[in-house]
């Protein structure tokens, strides 16, 4: 049994189940299908054999039943209305919210986020400049309180007031309150919303109640100086494993580098930021999909200042079944060896596919047999043939002309790409819970978490994948979910098909358009279109603000620079030593061809630092202590002349006072060593040098401890 929704005149089939026998030919079977607001239960004979519980495109009817591949006798048909299903008349919220776009030259500027504290904000949400966002936090009456707890409104008038303007998040750490709170929000029917937490149960609660809410896992790291990218990688594990659409990490931690780490694993990245300039710079710059701060304004400010088709994250590329250049590719599709190729090419990302052998080896075809890419052999059945089989045979190669290429295992293509900067997108092609599980343990053998994300065609392969491993991330391959006439019917779709099962969007491109990429951003939901091969919507595309874009032609942008980084992005010295640095910056194509880059830099505050630079980056003055922030834009052009800017980082310049060189005391010879068991114990005791450092202290020079 399915519960399928005809969207675009394609099935997309959003939940499946099986009935505990097969059905037997002549025999007449019950079929019941109960529908209560965005619930549906389909049974046979009585017996309960699927729920699906986010069918809220279909409040208004049009649900049906259908029969594929028999021939079906319906007879008695009966429709009730049960007395306790009719309710009472109630508000009737937006179904989607008409998120304000800001005027900005950036591709796909930061969503907006703000807290709710006072009441005054609400004047500011019904104003036609407004926050995306705004967060709620409520207490165990539902109530929207403010950080202090004060009780502002109820759940209901923070709804209403933001209806259709702001998109609602709400706050809570508990997860009981989460789940009340989430049968309430089911309840009134709002289905385009988040819930904010620090606590991974808390979204999870929600969801089991509420499948549409989107969750974000907030992480304060008040005691955080630094993260490391497998510190990033345990962020990933948590936030998958919540269910949660996105992570919320303070901006301090973060630069471009970490953030795009982060996006290429298929991670949506919101970050938290003082409402101060220099850090709203530093949270654009570093190309997150969010930004959490009160001072939106500022944010819309700064966007304002940016110039037409401005990047602050560029879409990633991916090879579409590992190729570099589609027909003129050295190796035929889904081999390691045009996967090198393209890796060498500038790929961030290899795409594959992938099946299992009858002797549970998973093999990289794209295919369900071999006949299409290995014609000269007699066909083979993947999942009805060993591996040896398959390894006996050759895959054709038309452009090289090689006769000993094989198809590879994921194993094979694990060892062969493991360690290098390139993520896999394992396709898993049939429905099969087997090859779900045992992809998830060959990812875990290996340690190719922090290299592999999980795309598929059927929905529950990644009901199934969030069972088995719920850490990694999945897309949801599908071309039945966006309407190019409506926004809001697309986003709609978007919201019941891929929120439940927590995955990006990876349509097929033919309906996506620019508005639904401005509208989406705002969901936290990423979108990474397939199979883009013409080089005009290519060139299309690559402006929308895509997080990534499968293609046979990667070699189209291998020597376009989209790429701009400062090799030092940090400096410090003391002021008087200040002219001695210089700001080094480069340009880079996706094959890895550089060029340094002597840029004009735009000062987001010298910090009272007095610093100039001159066009080769060097200091030319600096007067007083403090941090001078700037940054760097380059612009660049497609292939086919259409231009595009690119950002650098955030640049920060520290500088400090050089410390008072302490006058030397006099010391009377008889009081040496008195003084320095003296010292020592100041700063923590002999065990804190250890013995070398303890002994040889006596012959340092005696200083006066300030």
């Amino acid at each position: 049994m399915e519960f399928a929704k005809r969207v675009g005149g394609n099935w997309n089939v959003a939940k499946t189940a099986s009935y505990s026998s097969q059905l037997a030919p002549g025999t007449f079977y019950n079929l019941k299908v109960d529908v209560y607001n965005t619930t549906v239960k389909e049974y046979i004979n009585g017996t309960e054999i699927m729920t699906y519980d986010n069918a809220f495109e279909f409040t208004h009817g049009r649900i049906g039943v259908q029969a594929d591949n028999a021939n079906v006798y319906y007879d008695n048909i009966k429709i009730t209305l049960p007395v306790d299903y009719i309710e009472e008349e109630r508000y009737q919220f937006a179904t989607v919210v008409d998120v304000y776009q800001p005027t900005t030259g950036i591709v796909a500027p930061a969503t907006t986020l703000v807290w709710f504290d006072q009441l005054s904000q609400l004047d500011q949400f019904k104003s036609s400049v407004r926050p995306a966002t705004s967060i709620f936090r409520v207490n165990s009456d539902l109530n929207v309180v403010s950080s202090t707890g004060t009780v502002l409104l109820s759940l209901e008038e923070a709804l209403i007031a933001v209806d259709g303007k702001v998109i609602p998040a709400f706050q809570t750490n508990d997860a009981a309150l989460a789940a009340t709170l989430a049968q309430e929000l089911k309840d009134l029917r709002i289905y385009d919303l988040f819930l904010v937490s620090d606590n991974p149960e808390a979204i999870l609660a929600a969801r089991a109640v509420h499948g549409v809410i989107r969750g974000i896992l907030n992480y304060p790291m008040t005691d955080v100086t630094s993260l490391s990218k497998e510190d990033l990688m345990n962020v990933r594990r948590q936030t998958n494993t919540a269910q949660a659409v996105a992570s919320i990490i303070p901006i301090h931690l973060l630069n471009q580098d970490l953030v795009l780490y982060m996006q290429q694993r298929a991670m949506t990245v919101f970050v938290s930021a003082p409402d101060d300039d220099v850090s709203q710079y530093k949270a654009i710059l570093s190309g997150a999909n969010g930004i959490v701060s009160n001072n939106y304004q500022g944010l819309f400010a700064k966007y304002a200042l940016f110039t037409e088709t401005t990047h602050v994250r560029r879409p990633l590329m991916i090879g579409h079944r590992g190729l570099y250049a589609g027909g003129l590719s050295s190796a035929p599709e889904n081999t390691i060896e045009a996967a090198q190729e393209a890796y060498l090419r500038g790929a961030d990302i290899l795409e594959l596919d992938v099946y299992l052998t009858i002797d549970l080896e998973i093999v990289i075809i794209h295919d369900s047999t071999t006949a299409r890419t290995a014609p000269a052999y007699e066909p083979l059945t993947i999942v009805s043939s060993f591996l040896s089989d398959i390894k006996a045979i050759n895959l054709a190669d038309p452009i090289g002309g090689r006769t000993d290429l094989k198809i590879p295992t994921l194993r094979e293509y694990f060892e062969e790409f493991k360690g290098k900067d390139v993520v896999i997108y394992v396709e898993i092609k049939p429905t099969m819970p087997l090859l779900v599980q045992l992809v998830a343990e060959l990812i875990d053998e290996m340690d190719m978490y922090d290299q592999t994300a999980i795309i598929v065609f059927a929905a529950q392969n990644i009901l199934t994948m969030n069972e088995v491993y719920p850490e990694i991330s999945n897309g949801l391959l599908t071309g039945a979910v966006l309407n190019a006439m409506s926004v809001n019917t697309s986003i709609t779709n978007t919201i019941s098909t891929v929120v439940p099962i927590n995955s990006t969007l990876n349509p097929s491109f033919g309906a996506l358009t620019l508005d639904y990429m401005k509208a989406i951003v705002h969901r936290g939901i990423t979108v990474w279109p397939w199979t883009l091969n013409d080089y005009a919507i290519m060139n299309q595309y690559y402006n929308y603000g895509i997080g990534g874009m499968t293609t046979d032609h990667l070699g189209y942008y291998e020597n376009t620079f989209n790429r701009l980084t400062l090799e030092n992005q940090v400096l410090s010295a003391f002021v008087e030593d200040a002219t001695k640095l210089k700001v080094t910056a480069q340009i880079e194509t996706p094959n890895g061809t550089t060029y340094p880059y002597m840029p004009n830099y735009t000062v987001v505050s010298d910090g009272g630092t007095g610093v100039t630079l001159d066009a080769t980056g060097k200091v030319l003055t600096a007067t007083n202590p403090g941090t001078f922030t700037a940054y760097t834009t380059f612009n660049s052009t497609l292939p086919d002349g259409t231009p595009f800017t690119i950002t650098s980082d955030l640049l920060e310049i520290v500088l400090s006072a050089k410390p008072v060189e302490p006058e030397e005391p006099i010391v009377d010879p008889d009081d040496v060593n008195n003084t320095a068991i003296i010292i020592v114990a100041a700063i923590g005791g002999s065990a804190a040098l250890g013995a070398a450092g303890y002994f040889g202290f006596r012959f340092f020079k005696l200083r006066k401890v300030v």
